[in-house]
C-alpha cells in the first residue's frame, strides 16, 4: 500500500515531514488552491443573445474587442450550434463556452440573412 496525498500548489513542502523525519505520504499530486480556482476567469464569447423565434440564439449585440468580434460574428446573426450542439436556449451556449479551455477554438454554425455558414470562434491563451 502506499499514500498519495493531494497537495495545494501554494502550500510549502517543510511540513511534508513528520516530526520525527519520516514522509507523510509516498507521492503528492499538485491542485489548484480555491481562491487560484475562484481567480479564474470564465472565457466569454462576448455576445448579447436571445433565443431566436425559429431555433438558434439571435445576437442582438457584439462587444468590442472580444471573441465574438474578432470571429466576425455580427449583430442580427442566428447562432444555430456550437461545437456541433443545436442551440435554443441562452443557457447552452454559456455552458459550453464556460468548458472552453484557454487558447481553444470553437466551431459555431450561424445563420446570416439566408446563407448558412461556418465560424471559428478563438479563445486566447491563458495570459
Amino acid at each position: 500500500a502506499a499514500v498519495l496525498l493531494p497537495w495545494s500548489k501554494d502550500r510549502g513542502c517543510d511540513i511534508l515531514t513528520a516530526k520525527d523525519g519520516r514522509a507523510v505520504a509516498d507521492a503528492l499530486f499538485g491542485i489548484d488552491s480555491p481562491a487560484a480556482k475562484e481567480a479564474r476567469k470564465k472565457p466569454l464569447l462576448g455576445v448579447r443573445i436571445e433565443a431566436g423565434k425559429d431555433g438558434g440564439l439571435h445576437i442582438k449585440e457584439v462587444i468590442k474587442e472580444s471573441v465574438a468580434e474578432k470571429a466576425a460574428l455580427a449583430q442580427g446573426d442566428i447562432i444555430m450550434e456550437a461545437a456541433g450542439k443545436p442551440l435554443s436556449k441562452p443557457g447552452e451556449l454559456i455552458e459550453i463556452i464556460h468548458r472552453q479551455a484557454p487558447g481553444t477554438w470553437l466551431p459555431l454554425k450561424i445563420r446570416r440573412g439566408g446563407e448558412t455558414m461556418e465560424i471559428i470562434a478563438k479563445f486566447p491563451p491563458q495570459a
